[in-house]
C-alpha cells in the first residue's frame, strides 16, 4: 500500500483533472450543467468550472458526475 509523499497521501482522484463532465443526480441543483474538473481529493470531491455560470467553479461529489467523452470526427476515425 503506497502510502504517499511527506505532503500527504497520494490522490488516486487526480487523474479526473482537467476532463470534461455533466453534473448529474437525483437531487442536485446544478443537474444538466457542463464543466470541467479543475481539482479533486482522495475523499472523492472534485472542483468543477462550469460553462454556463462564468466559469464558475462548485464542489461535487464524482459520483454526482458523468463524465462526457469526445466522439472523433469523420477525419479523426479515418486515423485509428
Amino acid at each position: 500500500m503506497s502510502k504517499g509523499s511527506k505532503l500527504g497521501p497520494k490522490n488516486p482522484n487526480a487523474v479526473y483533472i482537467g476532463k470534461r463532465v455533466i453534473a448529474v443526480g437525483f437531487l442536485n441543483h446544478w443537474k444538466g450543467y457542463k464543466g470541467r474538473i479543475k481539482d479533486t481529493d482522495p475523499s472523492g470531491n472534485a472542483w468543477v468550472e462550469l460553462d454556463a455560470c462564468q466559469q464558475q467553479v462548485q464542489q461535487f461529489k464524482i459520483s454526482e458526475l458523468a463524465f462526457l467523452c469526445a466522439i472523433p470526427t469523420s477525419r479523426q476515425a479515418e486515423r485509428i
